[in-house]
């Protein structure tokens, strides 16, 4: 099980996945991504809908979404290949 409700348990799921999918590949450039996406989650009004949040364009929310979608892509074939 990759995931749970856990902060710890969610910490240690995300590194493991992490780990999983940047084996023959830069590590600290696969967690990076996932801090910017998160970040960009974060501070813009994708997930969030407060005064404070800056807005996107059409455009940017269509390139912020196929970067995103890339990612869990990656992520599945990685943990398809595990579980296999």
């Amino acid at each position: 099980m990759f995931y749970t409700t856990s902060k710890n348990d969610k910490n240690k799921s995300a590194a493991k996945i992490v780990e999983i999918i940047s084996k023959d590949f830069d590590k600290d450039f696969i967690k990076d991504e996932f801090k910017k996406l998160t970040s960009i989650g974060n501070d813009y009004r994708i997930r969030h809908h407060e005064q404070n949040k800056l807005e996107l364009t059409s455009n940017h929310t269509n390139y912020f979404f196929f970067r995103m979608l890339t990612l869990i892509d990656l992520c599945l074939v990685y943990l398809n290949e595990e579980n296999e």
